[in-house]
């Protein structure tokens, strides 16, 4: 790991991965899933993807079938913390939040720099960020930070884990081969714990 930017493969298995991307598919032909530049009223030059915002509430039937995900993504975290020297705030300190899955067309995305600042729906604030990249992309798509000149290839399964504030300022380059699916959230730090 290089500059607390951790790319973790072999964690999330691919039938997690296809089970999270047939989800998202299945609520998005109901009408469930968002676009972002409706929802965020975003110019499609910044913004531009399809997202669903998955909780306990409005995912029960489904989360069971995620368990094994988030087991794996567990221990995928703990290997992070590990390294970074963040054991003892783990266990107290850390918290998972609502996630989204994204699906995003080629040339479209998220292309601006930008960083993770700011707090959750708690008003907790965000202390990491994590992406599950639920398919392989052979042309663009990288996860791309400014200040270390480093690019993540989306590949299945893969998961990166950074922290949320300054200087991980970072962008999704938009994916050129094909569609691109991620699975993305924060770790939010508890109050009690700042």
């Amino acid at each position: 790991m290089e500059h607390f930017i951790g790319t973790y493969d072999g964690y999330i298995p691919d039938h997690d991965c296809d089970k999270a991307i047939k989800y998202f598919e299945d609520e998005s032909e109901v009408k469930r899933t968002l676009n972002r530049q409706a929802a965020e009223r975003a110019l499609p030059s910044i913004k531009k993807d399809e997202q669903l915002f998955c909780g306990r509430n409005n995912v029960r039937g489904w989360w069971r079938e995620l368990k094994p995900f988030f087991y794996n993504f567990d221990l995928c975290l703990k290997h992070y913390v590990e390294h970074c020297g963040l054991q003892g705030y783990y266990e107290e300190g850390l918290q998972f939040t609502t996630f989204k899955i994204q699906k995003t067309l080629p040339t479209e995305g998220y292309h601006i720099w930008h960083i993770e600042h700011g707090a959750g729906f708690d008003n907790e604030p965000r202390a990491l960020v994590y992406t599950v990249y639920l398919n392989d992309v052979e042309e663009g798509g990288e996860t791309e930070f400014l200040h270390y000149s480093k690019r993540v290839k989306p590949k299945k399964g893969r998961v990166v884990i950074f922290p949320a504030g300054f200087p991980y300022v970072h962008r999704g380059n938009p994916p050129l081969s094909g569609e691109k699916y991620i699975l993305t959230s924060w770790m939010m730090s508890r109050e009690s714990n700042c």
